[in-house]
């Protein structure tokens, strides 16, 4: 898997229900980059708890998780995820500011618009590339730059400079 910031690197916090039943969360917090799938991941989970003869596995929390991977009891769905971000032909640096903008991972290729210094600068580059001509359209009805690239925010999102389309 690609090598993501510790900030997008999943983890979850696994205890047991029958351990916080008689009042102890001894558990672990386990990266599912660490593991190569879910039943990797499941394996780890029995080891951890392996004092127990059937133990049922409690996320307690979790850390690291951006947008689809609120549901950590669907593990496999988050390895699903984490196969997609790995496919993203982008930089690290992109994949991380589309999952901040929360784009679905696969949807940050499609969505992403470029990196620019500001809103401004996306704004006029944008109206170049668009070739906007018309005297009563964007951005030619509103020369105030800060208030085209404010507007244009509405249809966009932003972090650390990059740029992607809502969809």
């Amino acid at each position: 898997m690609k090598n993501l910031p510790e900030k997008l690197q999943p983890a979850v916090y696994v205890g047991t229900y029958e351990k916080y039943n008689n009042g102890s969360i001894d558990g672990a917090w386990l990266k599912l980059q660490d593991y190569k799938d879910a039943d990797a991941f499941y394996q780890k989970c029995k080891d951890l708890h392996s004092d127990e003869v059937d133990p049922e596995f409690m996320f307690q929390d979790i850390e690291n998780m951006p947008t689809g991977f609120s549901k950590t009891e669907d593990i496999k769905e988050a390895y699903e995820k984490l196969e997609v971000i790995d496919s993203i032909e982008l930089d690290a640096e992109i994949i991380t500011a589309g999952i901040e903008c929360e784009i679905e991972p696969d949807e940050i290729e499609e969505c992403y618009a470029g990196s620019y210094n500001s809103d401004i600068d996306f704004a006029v580059e944008l109206a170049d590339s668009c070739g906007f001509e018309e005297p009563t359209s964007w951005p030619n009805n509103c020369i105030d730059w800060e208030r085209a690239a404010r507007d244009l925010m509405f249809d966009y999102r932003e972090h650390n400079g990059y740029y992607f389309r809502n969809i």
